[in-house]
């Protein structure tokens, strides 16, 4: 449970930042993945970020994809006492928020479409209801990267790229939770 968990940042670092990886990832399931080229490819991509950023003005932003509406999730399911794994709602969060970066053009159709469905296959669905989209979305306005009314998050560019600092709005949210809540 906790590899699989583990396994978002691992996932979320070659999406942001190495095609190259995240094309080598997605040919595996979790049990056939390179563990050791893994794991050092991720210590070395988190390890130049934060010595270039260490104080998280710029480049560092980047290590929070998928996190602005994934603990959005997880503390909605956590406050409603469903136990839900933070990297499984990294993962979710990865969805709901590449989707939005997919309605604005930043990643075309096939590259969406293949995340959504690997990391499903991976990580199965957290389940919530659309009564309870607007609190979850609510939520997300009160993540610690927010600027005043401003809900920020990081967006793909495309596969192995990402925007830090992205403005997206409350109806985002909503649509881009359910979205991942229809699949």
């Amino acid at each position: 449970m906790e590899l699989r968990s583990g396994f978002a940042e691992v996932i979320k670092h070659a999406l942001i930042s190495d095609q190259e990886r995240w094309d080598s990832i997605i040919k595996n399931p979790l049990d056939g993945q390179d563990w050791d080229a893994l794991i050092n490819h991720s210590v070395n991509f988190k390890a130049r970020v934060t010595t270039e950023d260490p104080t998280e003005k710029g480049l560092r932003k980047i290590l929070n994809a998928g996190h602005t509406l994934g603990h959005a999730m997880e503390s909605f399911l956590l406050e409603a006492g469903r136990k839900v794994m933070h990297g499984e709602a990294v993962a979710a969060g990865l969805i709901a928020e590449t989707w939005i970066g997919h309605q604005r053009h930043m990643i075309d159709d096939e590259s969406f479409a293949q995340l959504y469905q690997y990391v499903l296959s991976i990580f199965g669905k957290i389940v919530f209801h659309e009564n309870e989209v607007e609190h979850i979305a609510l939520l997300a306005r009160q993540d610690k990267k927010n600027k005043g009314n401003k809900i920020l998050c990081v967006l793909p560019d495309g596969i192995g790229h990402a925007k830090w600092d992205c403005e997206i709005s409350l109806d985002e949210v909503k649509a881009g939770l359910n979205f991942y809540r229809l699949l």
